[in-house]
């Protein structure tokens, strides 16, 4: 179980660095302070997606699931970030927040295509045992 907390964290912790990356060019934030500042902001807004959506799908699904398959699960990752935004949108975040739908793309893409490639790693089989 640990394993997959782990697993799923580090996933959106790579979610969180190429959104971070990704503000920083979007914004033009030129020093590693500014690139620390936005991956901050981009982990405000992941962290209660992670604990809410990506921790529970991280245990729940069986590692057997056409789910973890890569293109399956970064093409999930691509369509349920800017979602996730529009949803934010809809319970009152600002306006302006439809500037980062790319930034939102590239956030759940990432942390998708991460979860799926070391899915083997943190993810048990189906005899509760880990592939590592």
């Amino acid at each position: 179980m640990l394993r997959n907390v782990l697993g799923s964290f580090a996933s959106a912790f790579v979610g969180v660095l190429v959104g971070g990356v990704a503000l920083s060019i979007l914004f033009g934030a030129g020093s590693f302070e500014g690139l620390v500042f936005m991956c901050e902001m981009v982990g405000l807004a992941t962290l209660p997606v992670w604990l809410l959506i990506l921790l529970p799908l991280y245990t729940l699904v069986p590692r057997t699931s056409v789910l973890w398959r890569p293109v399956v699960c970064t093409l999930l990752g691509c369509i349920s970030g800017p979602v996730l935004l529009a949803l934010a949108r809809v319970c009152g975040w600002p306006h302006h927040i439809g500037l980062l739908l790319p930034v939102a793309t590239l956030v759940g893409a990432s942390t998708c295509l991460f979860a799926s490639l070391t899915a083997t790693r943190f993810h048990p089989t189906l005899y509760g045992t880990s592939k590592a």
